[in-house]
């Protein structure tokens, strides 16, 4: 990581507090995602591996077309050592950390 993009994440996304206030140069930089099955896309290979005898044929001659498909736009958070071991939110809390930084053009 170059240090343009250690600026981003200088600021725990969660304490707000620098990174390195732990005192352990060590932070996590979390991508969330969150997708949805594509019951369709299952069913499609599902069916064709049982047409062909073979689910390992299906998935190579198949359209190896997505099964699962985000719902949401991908953000990304910055987290201290200290709350990466302390904390205990929920995922879509964290997502949503993620998002209102990025509305709002703060760092990560």
């Amino acid at each position: 990581m170059k240090a343009t993009e250690l600026k981003k994440h200088a600021t725990c996304s969660l304490c707000r507090n620098p990174i390195l206030s732990s005192g352990l140069p060590l932070f996590w930089r979390v991508t969330i995602e969150h997708l949805a099955v594509d019951i369709g896309a299952v069913n499609r290979q599902y069916g064709l591996g049982t047409m062909l005898g073979s689910h390992a044929l299906a998935a190579t001659m198949g359209p190896d077309e997505d099964v699962a498909k985000p719902i949401v736009d991908q953000t990304q958070i910055t987290v201290c050592q200290h709350c990466s071991l302390a904390s205990e939110l929920p995922v879509m809390v964290l997502a949503e950390i993620g998002r209102a930084h990025k509305e709002n053009g703060n760092a990560l």
